[in-house]
């Protein structure tokens, strides 16, 4: 991605970290979270950076709450490669919906810029 989009993406995060309504999550609903990293994770065959974590929820459309996360999997195929992503889980019915995953940055340790 190019810094024009970064720089978009950090703006939207900043707008849902802040500007939105707070929706409360529990401990399943972070159960839920955990899977899901976890089910990507294993199909990278990488694993989460989980101190890098960064979860924000909120009512982004009206009526149906959301939680937003950025995360990292690193160490694809045994790489020193990482990978950011920005999902988006939405409660519909009393239950989350599968969340749509974008990736956002890409990094490759083995290489010098």
């Amino acid at each position: 991605m190019n810094r024009i989009s970064n720089f978009c993406l950090a703006t939207w995060v900043v707008f849902v970290w802040f500007a939105v309504p707070t929706v409360a999550f529990d401990e399943q609903d972070t159960k839920s979270i955990d899977a899901y990293i976890a089910h990507q994770a294993r199909q990278e065959r990488g694993e989460e950076y989980k101190q890098t974590r960064e979860v924000a929820s909120g009512d982004v459309h009206l009526g149906a709450p959301e939680i937003v996360v950025l995360y990292t999997i690193e160490g694809q195929n045994g790489t020193n490669r990482n990978l950011q992503y920005l999902a988006v889980f939405a409660r519909r019915n009393g239950s989350w919906s599968r969340p749509r995953a974008l990736r956002s940055a890409e990094k490759d340790s083995d290489t010098c810029t």
